[in-house]
């Protein structure tokens, strides 16, 4: 008996199933490749033999996909299932996943989008470990976003782990905003991104949303990533008793701490004078930010000695793309960078937390 995974491929258009055989039967998997194209042979050979995963067209005369899938799962219930069709528009994403499919996909045109596909397959058949996202159960969050915004899709992703609900917005492949509890834009886009098991549910595009997210997807999904690494660092890192400590939260370090905070972009932290910084969270180029903020601030401390204007303490500057705070304490630095979203009247309140965290 072969060990290799098997795939049904239901379809209407017999051109298409012979490329997707051809293609498929390549995966590092080495899957048998099935294929029909009428729903009831498709159950019939379902009853037959045991697969590892069917794809199916969502769309298709007689038969519907849809009608497929309600009678599959229902009979199937742990076979793995991926959606596909030409037009996929939200109501019938949202319907297929009603119906408990794992994946969902309008068919691959590009080069890039079919390897993201056939990865998506590869995903699908190996074994489903304890962690991740209904559909690609060994990918992240990440990934399941990435897949959305590659293919320009505009679409709300549901997020459920634990009892605990967000939402993710994305409009023509753009992230435009999320919310988790009463958080909303960056800061809840990153508290979602960090779930490591969950389920999700795809509900229809909310055009009129307001923008609270201005970051490039691209940025955002590299932040999310290095997010994720710091988090899985701490939580492989051997951290004593809370008993013996006191208080745990001394433990974490202190930009990451700082990172935490609604509407914070960047954090350094240094001393005068020095080459390099101490720590930087959120900063591509920190040497060189270290060296300017140095510079600057002896520059302003030579204005207040010059006008005897007393000690400088703070140091506000407010731009288009960003809003940054240099805090200074004898030769010790503090920079702090707020989203350009952040009001203005909030930034000395959030800068109280910032700063009680790096004293």
């Amino acid at each position: 008996m072969s060990d290799k995974p098997k795939i049904l491929i239901l379809d209407d258009e017999e051109d298409l199933l012979a490329t997707y055989k051809d293609l498929l039967t390549n995966l590092p998997s080495k899957p048998e490749i099935y294929t029909t194209t009428n729903g009831a042979r498709a159950v019939a050979m379902l009853d037959a033999e045991q697969f590892s995963l069917l794809i199916t067209d969502l769309h298709m005369p007689e038969i519907d996909g849809f009608q497929v899938l309600a009678i599959v799962r229902r009979r199937f219930p742990e076979l793995k299932i991926l959606a596909i069709s030409s037009v996929l528009e939200e109501q019938y994403r949202a319907r297929a996943y009603s119906l408990g499919v794992d994946m969902c996909w309008q068919k691959p045109g590009t080069e890039n989008e079919i390897k993201m596909f056939f990865d998506c397959i590869e995903s699908l058949l190996e074994e489903r470990p304890s962690e991740g996202f209904r559909g690609i159960q060994n990918k992240s969050l990440v990934d399941l976003i990435q897949l959305e915004c590659i293919c320009r899709n505009s679409t709300t992703l549901k997020v459920i782990s634990g009892g605990i609900e967000g939402k993710i917005y994305i409009l023509d492949g753009e992230i435009i905003d999320a919310e988790f509890g009463n958080l909303t834009g960056d800061i809840a886009f990153k508290k979602l991104i960090s779930l490591k098991k969950g389920s999700f549910e795809y509900l229809p595009a909310v055009t009129e949303r307001e923008r609270k997210i201005f970051s490039s997807t691209d940025g955002l999904l590299l932040d999310a990533a290095q997010t994720i690494d710091e988090t899985t660092a701490e939580d492989k890192s051997e951290v004593p008793d809370a008993s013996e400590t006191g208080d745990r939260t001394a433990l974490v370090k202190p930009v990451i701490a700082m990172s935490k905070i609604d509407g914070v972009d960047f954090i350094l932290i240094g001393e005068l004078k020095s080459p390099q910084p101490s720590d930087s969270w959120g900063v591509d180029d920190s040497k060189n930010l270290h060296k300017w903020i140095s510079n600057t601030v002896q520059l302003w401390r030579s204005f207040g000695d010059k006008f005897l204007c007393g000690e400088l303490k703070d140091i506000f500057l407010y731009g288009h793309h960003c809003k940054v705070v240099l805090k200074t304490k004898e030769n010790k630095l503090l920079c702090a960078g707020f989203k350009a979203t952040v009001n203005n009247e909030t930034i000395p309140n959030l800068m109280k937390d910032v700063i009680a965290l790096w004293v």
